[in-house]
């Protein structure tokens, strides 16, 4: 099983946000899948764009 993991900041710059709001959600249980490898946090690169997916905002469509 080949994965492209990424550091937490490596997600944050994926994402556009702030390595705080990152670390905040993951304490909350909020934002992408993220995996515990050890004392290591690890987000995969296909969690980090099912999120972006699922957090697109619909709006009228011509």
């Amino acid at each position: 099983m080949t994965q492209s993991l990424l550091t937490p900041m490596e997600a944050a710059k994926a994402l556009g946000l702030p390595l705080r709001t990152l670390t905040f959600w993951r304490h909350k249980r909020k934002g992408p899948r993220f995996y515990k490898v050890g004392r290591h946090v690890r987000y995969d690169k296909y969690d980090i764009d099912e999120y972006l997916l699922k957090s697109i905002v619909k709006t009228g469509e011509l």
